[in-house]
């Protein structure tokens, strides 16, 4: 039951798929926020939420995406596996463990949830709130 949208500004070659039951201008809103080129994950600033083995997988593609990435979960540091702590050295990621300092959520651009992580955990809401991007890693990994 999806439907194409056209639109007199719509890219070549880019399909807009939505629901019927959507208003145009938000199928127009959430197709743009899908379509975000490699070029505009560079030098974003995004928090990923859980440090399990898809957080970091997240972590690594947006740092080779460009991106500015702080890794964050609420165990201490020393509770993360071993991956996961490599990636400050590897990749240069900031990691946060136990409570996110506010002021570090004022920056964040994209905050990207983890599938054990609910949507709306505290860092995800504010981050919202302040018109900042909240995902999950499917949505990263179709962007």
């Amino acid at each position: 039951m999806l439907r194409q949208v056209t639109t007199a500004h719509q890219n070549p070659g880019v399909s807009r798929t939505a629901f019927p039951l959507l208003t145009r201008t938000l199928c127009l809103r959430l197709c743009d926020l899908v379509g975000m080129k490699t070029s505009q994950k560079k030098g974003k600033k995004t928090l990923v939420l859980g440090a399990g083995k898809s957080g970091v997988s997240s972590t690594k593609f947006l740092t080779k995406k460009g991106a500015l990435v702080a890794l964050y979960d609420k165990k201490d540091i020393e509770d993360w596996s071993k991956e996961a702590r490599s990636l400050k050295k590897k990749y240069k990621v900031a990691l946060i463990g136990g409570k996110i300092p506010s002021l570090l959520l004022d920056q964040i651009d994209l905050v990207v949830v983890s599938p054990g992580v609910p949507m709306n955990a505290i860092p995800a809401r504010y981050v919202d709130r302040k018109n900042g991007h909240v995902i999950g890693e499917i949505e990263l990994a179709y962007r």
